[in-house]
């Protein structure tokens, strides 16, 4: 799935709808669930993913957020005009 977001913004990026794609961000996170008895499991790891885009082409930016607005597992925060 990173490797399609990079590709459509390495395609943005190539034309004038991308004013600056500085960086991604990675995090990761782990926890220790409990079963229903409180008995703590094996570690369990998350990864967050992020990427600061900013557009200068709104056309851009709303068919972007159409087709990665489906993707199960992205969720795309701070979309702001």
């Amino acid at each position: 799935m990173r490797a399609r977001l990079i590709a459509t913004l390495d395609e943005l990026t190539g034309t004038d709808a991308v004013a600056m794609c500085p960086s991604d961000t990675v995090y990761v996170y782990s926890h220790r669930p409990a079963d229903v008895k409180g008995t703590l499991r094996e570690l369990v790891y998350s990864t967050d993913i992020g990427v600061d885009v900013e557009f200068v082409d709104v056309d851009a930016l709303g068919r972007l957020i159409d087709v990665w607005a489906k993707e199960s597992g992205v969720d795309l925060a701070d979309a702001v005009g």
